[in-house]
């Protein structure tokens, strides 16, 4: 039998989000200074490459979740038409359907964002 190596998804660590908001406030506190500081440009590439480093990862992050999400609304809505339907087939294949998204820890991720 084949292993299963599927990662889950996650929400990124809140600290990685703060720490991305710091970067991006420290930036424009630095881009609003007047007179510029000595070390501007050195502080400004600093955290410019530091927002870029975590930005893109983040926004591909939650892009990933956002669709898995989505398509676990789907799923559900299209079971339960299924069901209105009675068609059972249907109602199999989509609730595998959700079962595949529960495994990549969609449901999870769904309860945590009510709980925030």
């Amino acid at each position: 039998m084949a292993e299963d190596t599927t990662e889950k998804l996650e929400l990124p660590p809140l600290e990685d989000m703060d720490e991305l908001d710091r970067c991006k406030l420290d930036y424009e506190k630095l881009r609003r200074m007047n007179p510029e500081p000595e070390d501007y440009c050195d502080r400004a590439e600093s955290l410019l490459r530091r927002i870029n480093e975590m930005e893109p990862h983040l926004k591909q992050t939650f892009r990933h979740i956002s669709d898995a999400v989505a398509c676990y609304y789907v799923a559900s809505a299209r079971r339960i038409i299924c069901k209105n339907k009675d068609d059972i087939d249907g109602m199999r294949a989509w609730g595998e359907v959700l079962t595949s998204l529960k495994s990549l820890g969609v449901s999870d991720i769904m309860m945590r964002w009510k709980t925030m």
